[in-house]
């Protein structure tokens, strides 16, 4: 599971981010009305207890990746940071 499961979070990490963008935008500048068939999962991703575990879940990717070192030319990873 080791390496598998950290390749699944990294996979995941570009949608969580963008959920957490975009479901927080939608929520604060439009009405969502209480019988919209997304709304519990438009609440959910808007809610920053989510943003939160986004943000654990990066940490633990960068630590990962700070344990292997890098294998990425040091431009790209400069841009990255």
């Amino acid at each position: 599971w080791g390496q598998e499961a950290i390749l699944g979070y990294a996979a995941v990490l570009p949608c969580q981010r963008l959920y957490d963008w975009l479901f927080s935008t939608l929520k604060a500048t439009r009405h969502i009305a209480a019988d919209n068939p997304y709304k519990a999962f438009i609440d959910q991703y808007a809610d920053p207890r989510n943003h939160r575990m986004t943000q654990v879940l990066e940490s633990l990717l960068n630590r990962h990746a700070a344990a292997q070192g890098s294998v990425l030319p040091p431009e790209l990873v400069a841009r990255a940071q």
